[in-house]
């Protein structure tokens, strides 16, 4: 009885652990049990959607075609502060899109850093624009836009990395920098990330159990924002309708010590810190209009 009851609780034990690694099916936009559908949408190949959203002057009349990639916890709908008086005398048609799994665009689960560039082609090639485009990505949106650089350079005009992230096991990282820099992030993140590495089933699981720490980012730790973020966040919040080059020394989220390694071994990378900067500093009014600014028309940044 004892050796009866045992082996349903551990065969219970390995149900539970196994159920707790595995995310729900995803509710897709526009099926009969998903969220509807409210934004335009292209047909990839492959039969997925993506979700875009358009801005600045009409894609007919542009000079500038830019498509912008955006990070985690966002959408087609980042906020970036640039005026239509502005998009208009630079003559910038500028598109942005839900990322496969991100707001109204379908999963992909076989997406890849490949995967990521021919999304991006596919969607530059049903919005007609053109042979080639420019490209901006923040944060963990610069991974598609490296993706882009290495599976569809001949496609691009000029791309530009906002606070981009990085790999701690890049193999050309020195193992003394990596190690130094990793342990300075928070534990909950070191976790992360060493789990996201080396045991990606339990991805999932870690990122939904309750009895430790899990993530800096999901859980809005205070750490991750200096000053300048915050009252940035503060202006953000009185806008309307929020929608949802480059790194600085005050970013909790992205290491500058490795992005000033990757510099000295890419010297054609024009490389700019904010020494006071933050990880939403794309959302400031002046330096996002300077990073649009150098990328399309050559202007040297006098914020930066």
């Amino acid at each position: 009885m004892f050796t009866m009851a045992a082996s349903v609780l551990v065969v219970g034990i390995i149900i539970y652990a196994y159920r707790s690694t595995k995310p729900p099916p995803p509710k897709i936009c526009g099926t009969p049990n998903g969220p509807a559908v409210t934004s335009p949408r292209i047909r990839l190949g492959d039969g997925r959607h993506l979700a875009y959203r358009e801005r600045g002057v009409a894609k007919e009349n542009a000079k500038y075609k830019v498509i912008v990639v955006h990070g985690f916890d966002s959408s087609k709908d980042i906020y970036l502060p640039l005026s239509q008086e502005l998009m208009d005398e630079v003559g910038v048609y500028i598109v942005s899109f839900d990322r496969a799994g991100y707001g109204e665009s379908d999963p992909n689960p076989k997406r890849s850093v490949r995967s990521e560039a021919f999304d991006i082609q596919e969607l530059a090639d049903q919005l007609q624009l053109g042979p080639k485009f420019y490209m901006i990505g923040m944060s963990l949106g610069t991974y598609p836009v490296w993706s882009c650089l290495k599976y569809i350079p001949h496609r691009l005009a000029g791309v530009t990395l906002v606070v981009p992230v990085i790999n701690f096991w890049w193999p050309s990282f020195p193992p003394k920098l990596v190690n130094e820099v990793y342990k300075k992030q928070l534990k909950r993140d070191q976790w992360k990330l060493w789990i996201g590495h080396y045991a990606p089933g339990l991805v999932y699981w870690w990122m939904t159990q309750k009895w430790f720490p899990y993530c800096s980012i999901l859980q809005r730790h205070p750490i991750l924002f200096n000053k300048r973020d915050v009252e940035t966040i503060q202006k953000m919040s009185q806008v309307p309708a929020l929608d949802e080059h480059k790194v600085r020394q005050q970013d909790k989220l992205v290491p500058y010590e490795m992005q000033r390694y990757v510099v000295k071994k890419l010297p054609w990378i024009r490389y700019h810190e904010v020494p006071d900067g933050g990880h939403l500093m794309i959302h400031e009014t002046g330096l996002c209009e300077a990073m649009f600014k150098e990328l399309l028309l050559g202007e040297e940044p006098s914020l930066i």
